[in-house]
């Protein structure tokens, strides 16, 4: 930038902040406001209760641990209002609420950079479109890490830009201190922090020549990330969330790193074939253009637009939305289906569409062009598929108070699923409720230190003295010991303490102990014997909860019904199982599972016909859904479809390739 150019930035930032700090103001107050009163209010699904748990014992959560993320929350958590889950949710809230402003200031702060002449209603397109985007309501009324990092990662943008391009070396300070904490939240804040950094300190260097500030940012990077010391702190405090228990230098770096989630799903997330990056990306494509699309032209008018003027900011935009969908295509598509990717990129198209409308509002028809881009942007509110009254999403919470108020004393409880290990995890420690339950989450028993911590903080041999006994003599897992094998000793060694519950989840697992489960929702009953059949019952109370839940609460309920299902395909009942996988079908049509498992009930009754529908709808649920190609293939093969069969197995070869 010139020496006459920066003098009109400045000269512009003088006279207009006053009026820009008070629009930034109102648009936080309204935006809190909205999330605040439509935020869930108690333990929802996923991560939630795990989250909660970790911020009201101080502990640590699964990888990277977001030890930022952890102290932050606790602040919200000593605030002498409402339930413990709902003050975690409220934080996600404020947060969402700070992204948006950031979102606004990131518009207006671009406007200058292009020596436009700044109008404000105009750039209340991005927080609006942000806030109408159904990624963006999923993260901000619910417990998760996302809405804060999103806020984390736009304030470092915002001090990197404004560093660059006022050459003003400070703000570049502060753009790399706030990108180092981002080591404290979910992983995109600091990779894409960096990338704006290594860019905006580009544009600074060819103006200044000051090569010397170069290891001085990295230096203030470095500080920032060291909040993450918090994980080594409080492990060793030995807290009731205690991950991987990331106690020594080692297990820290394991941790920050996330190797033991990265190894555990390695075809689901670095390991993806690359034959599957390109249908990763496509659904990537789709899921942020389903909160998005009526946004889309006017963001893409912004892209030209900053291409047109400043070719060097189109580039860093470009460069940013593309890294987001690759990461999501490619690092991790396990989060594309769950909607935890891709906030970065929403938050991206939603301030370009900003700068285009800011632009364009001087032009001829321009004022009819941005009042069309806010009335697209509020149309995503009714047309994004997301439930927005999330303040009537109890379904989460109802379903674990229920399971726990039943429960007789001194239960044991082995888990697999997030929704149910998270949820128990989260109102037993903030809501101090039935500490004589034990949980066990079945993935972690290879974790003597976690089993050991569990098997203590609730009552040790006192209550368990089987249980305790059999892990002391060896840990589960240990000396070669198999995961199916371990479990059956944890299950004969429970049983022998009191009642014991199993969720199905873990397939090997599952089959060896299916003729020892009686249906319970929302985990089976271990019994000696199968003594009754409740299976119909069970399954009505799976439907009661789909009343009051969103899309991933309802898929909790159809989750359980498709296990209920298999569960009855062992027992050789195959109407009982087409029944319950039905049932799951009509809780999430979108459940490739049960649509699968739909396919193989009717193939093996002779119905071909449907079960080709069936197998097709599982593929069109989810591409990636190998398992569901098979069906396909087998089925279609079976029933002398040729044009099918040939379709499913250029899929399967593909995935092979």
């Amino acid at each position: 930038m010139s020496v006459r150019g920066l003098q009109r930035l400045k000269a512009l930032l003088a006279t207009e902040s006053q009026d820009v700090t008070a629009w930034a103001l109102a648009v936080f107050a309204i935006s809190a406001f909205v999330l605040l009163i439509l935020s869930v209010p108690g333990i929802y699904v996923k991560d939630s209760g795990e989250l909660v748990a970790a911020i009201r014992g101080m502990g640590v959560p699964h990888p990277t641990g977001f030890s930022l993320y952890c102290l932050t929350g606790k602040l919200f958590d000593l605030l002498p209002f409402g339930a413990g889950a709902f003050r975690a949710n409220a934080f996600s809230a404020v947060s969402a609420a700070g992204a948006a402003t950031l979102a606004f200031l990131l518009t207006v702060e671009l406007a200058r950079i292009l020596s436009i002449r700044l109008n404000l209603v105009a750039a209340l397109v991005s927080p609006i479109a942000l806030i109408a985007s159904h990624l963006f309501w999923q993260h901000a009324t619910t417990t998760e890490v996302y809405a804060f990092s999103l806020a984390g990662m736009l304030l470092a943008f915002l001090a990197w830009v404004r560093g660059a391009f006022l050459q003003d070396a400070r703000w570049l300070a502060v753009g790399a201190v706030v990108t180092g904490l981002g080591a404290g939240g979910h992983l995109t804040w600091p990779l894409y922090g960096a990338m704006v950094g290594f860019f905006a300190l580009i544009a600074y260097l060819r103006g200044t020549k000051r090569f010397s500030l170069v290891p001085i940012l990295v230096l203030l990077a470095i500080l920032g990330s060291l909040v993450s010391l918090y994980l080594l702190a409080v492990a060793n405090r030995g807290p009731y969330m205690n991950w991987g228990s990331p106690a020594d230098l080692k297990g820290f770096l394991a941790h920050l790193t996330g190797s033991r989630i990265r190894t555990s799903f390695q075809d689901e997330l670095s390991g993806v074939p690359l034959g599957l990056v390109w249908i990763n990306f496509k659904r990537s494509v789709l899921t942020l253009s389903d909160g998005a699309i009526a946004i889309i032209p006017a963001a893409l008018a912004g892209l030209v637009l900053l291409f047109i003027k400043r070719p060097f900011l189109a580039v860093v935009a470009f460069c940013l939305l593309l890294a987001d969908l690759l990461f999501s295509a490619r690092i991790n598509p396990m989060g594309i289906v769950d909607w935890q990717t891709l906030l970065p990129s929403a938050s991206y198209l939603a301030i370009l569409a900003g700068v285009a409308t800011v632009v364009l509002w001087d032009y001829k028809w321009g004022k009819v062009l941005v009042f069309a881009s806010i009335a697209a942007a509020l149309a995503q509110f009714s047309v994004s598929p997301i439930e927005r009254r999330m303040d009537r999403v109890t379904a989460a919470s109802d379903i674990v108070w229920d399971f726990l108020d039943a429960l007789p004393p001194s239960a044991t409880v082995f888990t697999s699923s997030d929704n149910l290990s998270s949820g128990l995890a989260g109102i037993q420690l903030v809501e101090t409720a039935r500490p004589d339950v034990l949980v066990l989450v079945k993935q972690h028993m290879s974790d003597a230190k976690y089993t050991a911590a569990r098997l203590d903080q609730h009552g040790g041999a006192s209550n368990r003295p089987v249980l305790v006994g059999s892990f002391k003599g060896q840990a589960f897992e240990s000396a070669s010991e198999t995961p199916q094998d371990a479990v059956i000793r944890a299950l004969a060694a429970s049983s022998q303490d009191g009642a014991v519950w199993f969720e199905l989840g873990e397939g090997m697992v599952d089959r060896a102990v299916m003729p020892n489960l009686e249906p319970d929702f929302p985990a089976f009953r271990y019994v000696e014997k199968q003594s009754s059949d409740q299976a119909d019952e069970v399954a009505e109370r799976a439907i009661v909860h789909i009343e009051n839940a969103d899309r991933w609460a309802a898929g909790w309920s159809s989750n359980f019904l498709t296990q209920l299902g298999i569960w009855a395909v062992f027992k050789n009942n195959n109407a009982q199982a087409a029944r319950y996988t039905a049932m799951a079908i009509k809780a999430e049509p979108g459940n490739a599972k049960a649509l699968n498992n739909m396919a193989v009930i009717l193939r093996a009754e002779g119905d071909f016909e449907n079960a080709i529908k069936f197998a097709n709808l599982a593929v069109k649920a989810d591409s990636s859904y190998q398992r569901g190609w098979k069906t396909l293939a087998n089925t279609a093969q079976m029933a002398g479809d040729s044009e099918t069969f040939k379709k499913a197995q250029n899929a399967l070869k593909s995935f092979e390739r």
